[in-house]
């Protein structure tokens, strides 16, 4: 299982970091991994028990994956689940006060399926990895910018 955190300081408030996170409509422009989401009750702003078709990518693999909003807690955390032919991985967002604004934490475990992905498990973690540092650093570009 990977197990990655990674974190950016965003000059901004924190409910304006959390606000634009947490609308869907922005997910695809700083979430490097995203490349459609479709909220199934067609609402753009999530809720506890949300589901969400996304499109994604990891490396140069293209997924289908649903993910599932719960424990919300306005203005500073999110956690969600995503189950695809890949396995499931759990996450959050959190988003804290900082000296310089925002401290955002993007927090995902992955559970590999099989025993052919568990071998591959280090190279889909260092990709993943890759990938959410991308991810937090477009958000503060984009927020910042």
């Amino acid at each position: 299982m990977a197990v990655i955190d990674e974190q950016i300081v965003i000059r901004r408030k924190p409910q304006e970091v959390y606000d634009y996170v947490i609308d869907l409509t922005n997910q695809p422009k700083w979430e490097t991994t995203v490349l459609s989401v479709t909220p199934r009750d067609g609402s753009y702003t999530v809720h506890d028990g949300s589901e969400i078709d996304y499109v994604f990518k990891l490396g140069a693999m293209k997924l289908k994956g649903v993910s599932v909003i719960s424990g919300l807690e306005p203005g500073h955390t999110g956690h969600y689940s995503v189950s695809s032919r890949l396995g499931k991985s759990e996450g959050s967002y959190t988003v804290e006060e900082h000296p310089d604004g925002a401290l955002f934490t993007h927090h995902v475990e992955s559970q590999p399926r099989n025993a052919m992905e568990r071998a591959l498990d280090g190279v889909s973690a260092t990709m993943l990895r890759r990938q959410l540092r991308r991810g937090v650093q477009n958000l503060k570009s984009q927020l910042e910018g």
